[in-house]
């Protein structure tokens, strides 16, 4: 029909802009795409909507408004039956949630999807997880579950250190847990 014609338009140029880091064109044509999202009736194109605005305001410091697309993202992928975009936007949510320096709730949710990476074989998901676990339990000064967390970490990625991610990470947490030298002899 015209107005999905017209609906995934507006995205399309949406998904551009963003891609190009022009955050506020990107947010005026998915803003036109959103007018339409209730006449569509197309769950999963609604959570892809919503996913990129979430993007949006993410990419733009708006950690609340993206806080807001991203869970309704996750509802509407939710309705459509697709899991695995379900979860992702989950861990969207969490990922604004520690912007916003809400660790515990974060960390639950992390968990939450976690689990469901782990009994779906999603390795590097779970490995995501497991880091922004580790990256919660240290902000919240949780030395305990961070050790564990770093310990299951190891347990299960066997493999070197390869990303800059993990690196810091892994230096922030000796820093964090008292164990300087071992993070000197980390990064040697």
């Amino acid at each position: 029909s015209h107005t999905e014609q017209l609906f995934r338009a507006f995205y399309q140029l949406g998904c551009i802009y963003n891609e190009q880091g022009l955050l506020n064109d990107a947010a005026v044509a998915l803003s036109q795409a959103e007018t339409l999202v209730e006449r569509i009736n197309d769950d999963y194109r609604a959570g892809l909507l919503y996913s990129q605005f979430g993007d949006v305001f993410f990419y733009s410091f708006d950690f609340y408004r993206a806080e807001h697309y991203y869970r309704l993202a996750n509802a509407k992928y939710d309705s459509a039956g697709m899991d695995q975009h379900k979860e992702h936007a989950l861990y969207d949510v969490a990922g604004c949630l520690i912007e916003q320096k809400q660790y515990e709730t974060a960390h639950s949710i992390l968990m939450e999807v976690q689990d469901w990476a782990s009994s779906n074989n999603e390795r590097y998901f779970m490995c995501s997880c497991l880091l922004s676990r580790l990256m919660c339990s240290m902000r919240s000064q949780d030395v305990d579950m961070a050790s564990e967390e770093l310990n299951e970490y190891v347990s299960i990625y066997q493999q070197p250190i390869e990303s800059a991610r993990e690196f810091s990470l892994l230096a922030e947490y000796f820093l964090f847990a008292g164990k300087q030298s071992e993070a000197v002899r980390n990064i040697e």
